[in-house]
């Protein structure tokens, strides 16, 4: 399978099941979760989905639990959706890019960087 084919199934499992999770899951604990990447092997035997949730109280383990609870779910809803001759199994990660970010931002606050000084203009320009 190209790896084009292999992209194109992956964008639209993501934009699938970011929509299924916005619209359909009723679980609470899924309310802010959102799909950051999906990566889909070559025989589109495995869709690996990485999550991220836009709450920072939210509890990793019962976020993963819920996922896994509802993948059956997503799995019929994308086979209904999608339309390819074999479903990749789901597999969920979770994404850890918004913690580094949050430390990211938390490290340059702490920093203590004077204000630059503004160079002063002559006023004093004469033309010739």
């Amino acid at each position: 399978m190209s790896k084009i084919f292999q992209e194109r199934i992956a964008d639209r499992i993501m934009r699938i099941v970011g929509s299924l999770l916005v619209q359909e899951v009723s679980d609470p604990r899924l309310q802010d979760l959102t799909v950051t990447k999906v990566v889909v092997d070559r025989e589109l035997q495995y869709a690996n989905l990485y999550v991220a949730s836009f709450d920072p109280e939210a509890n990793q383990g019962e976020v993963m639990a819920a996922l896994r609870g509802a993948s059956s779910f997503l799995r019929r809803e994308l086979s209904q959706r999608l339309h390819t001759r074999t479903l990749p199994q789901l597999r969920f990660h979770w994404d850890p890019t918004s913690l580094y970010a949050a430390e990211v931002d938390a490290l340059l606050d702490s920093l203590e960087i004077p204000a630059e000084e503004e160079p002063e203009e002559d006023n004093d320009s004469t033309s010739v």
